[in-house]
């Protein structure tokens, strides 16, 4: 017998993995079927926020038919795109890589920012908050 809680942890590694292949699907110009992973995606949120709405957690019937769905365009994308969890691994390893990459470049470009903010606020501006302070004291 399947709790709430299995069928919403069905639902969100469900959503996960497609959200994947929507990737995969769009890097081999399969555009239409990127498209269907999309769709299916949004309904499944949907459902998502509805029960988070309703402060109810989902219920078996009521998502009995997207999770059949979303399984069967997995394994149409298992099937049309060539998985192979190897590749697929290696893919999104070079994907987190990469934001990593840009992660790194960003924080590093804001402490640069943040250094010459901080040397460029005038010191009589800087020195003006702590004379107001000892002044109302």
């Amino acid at each position: 017998m399947l709790s709430a809680d299995s069928v919403t942890r069905q639902l969100g590694d469900q959503i996960a993995l497609a959200k994947a292949f929507v990737v995969i699907a769009k890097e081999s110009n399969n555009l239409q079927f990127s498209w269907e992973l999309s769709a299916q995606i949004r309904i499944s949120q949907f459902l998502f926020s509805n029960a988070v709405f309703r402060r109810n957690p989902l219920t078996i019937s009521e998502s009995e038919t997207i999770v059949r769905d979303m399984a069967l365009l997995l394994y149409q994308a298992q099937q049309l795109l060539h998985y192979d969890s190897a590749t697929m691994i290696m893919r999104l390893k070079a994907k987190i890589q990469g934001l990593e990459e840009q992660l790194s470049s960003v924080s590093e470009k804001s402490s640069k920012y943040a250094q010459i903010v901080a040397e460029e606020v005038p010191k009589s501006l800087y020195c003006l908050g702590v004379r107001l302070s000892t002044e109302w004291f």
